[in-house]
């Protein structure tokens, strides 16, 4: 199941795919590409320790990058937003990993607050997300991204 739930709100997708670099470094970083009617959507982020092997990614916090998140969600709901993740030490969203028969697990809800100027949402205050996908890791490379 793939999919990111907005307080009541709820958006699947039909694949998701995830390539990883700089996998031999502290920090690696990551492209989930998210399939939906056609379009791909995208998720990026950071993860410590870098994992060399999909199977490395199992028990370790991914963070994904603020941009990115906004991006996929401004694009699912059709207005612009500017999400605040409430509860993270760092400010940041982060979903938990597994791996397990050849699919890495991403799992991770947290509530956050926006930019009230915008408009976003009827009512201001706090908000729900909720990101449950199910990856094929297509690639780790060791350094930078091949071009």
């Amino acid at each position: 199941m793939n999919e990111l739930r907005i307080d009541d709100e709820v958006f699947r997708f039909e694949r998701a795919a995830l390539t990883a670099y700089h996998c031999h470094t502290p920090d690696a970083d990551w492209n989930l590409s998210l399939t939906r009617d056609d379009e791909t959507w995208w998720l990026a982020g950071t993860v410590r320790p870098a994992p060399r092997t999909p199977e490395g990614f199992d028990g370790l916090d991914v963070i994904l990058d603020p941009r990115a998140l906004d991006e996929l969600v401004e694009g699912m709901l059709g207005r612009a937003i500017v999400m605040f993740p409430l509860g993270q030490p760092d400010g940041l969203a982060h979903l938990h990993a597994r791996f397990s028969e050849g699919v890495l697990h991403l799992v991770g809800g947290f509530e956050f607050d926006c930019d009230d100027v915008l408009g976003t949402f009827s009512a201001p205050g706090r908000h729900t997300a909720m990101l449950r996908i199910e990856a094929v890791v297509e690639a780790m490379h060791p350094g930078n991204l091949p071009r």
